[in-house]
């Protein structure tokens, strides 16, 4: 009955867009197709095509992945140290979002310590 409680919390959190019934749904959706036909190695490329599209649209502030790249490739191709400091520091907002929200579903999974 604890278990029930702690995945309806999950499910509670308004920032958190991935959840594991997202997950399920998806492997579930990608099983069907499997059994149709499909090699597993495409079914697995869709889910993964999927998840990534999910951590993409599931915030505003995941647009800012964008910046993660350009970030690294800035001192290569010579823009300076501002240009790499702006992209590196708009970078880490939604890498910040990710890993609270992380975070967030290791202690509803782990519980008090």
């Amino acid at each position: 009955v604890a278990e029930v409680a702690e995945v309806a919390e999950v499910d509670e959190l308004p920032n958190v867009d991935i959840s594991l019934n997202a997950v399920q749904a998806i492997d579930g959706n990608l099983a069907d197709e499997a059994l149709d036909g499909k090699l597993a190695g495409e079914a697995q490329w869709e889910m993964d095509m999927q998840g990534i599209s999910k951590i993409l649209t599931g915030s505003p502030l995941n647009l800012l992945l964008a910046f993660v790249p350009l970030g690294a490739a800035s001192t290569y191709f010579g823009l300076g140290e501002v240009a790499c400091f702006g992209f590196n520091s708009l970078a880490i907002v939604p890498l910040a979002n990710i890993l609270g929200a992380a975070t967030e579903q290791l202690a509803l999974q782990v519980g008090p310590a």
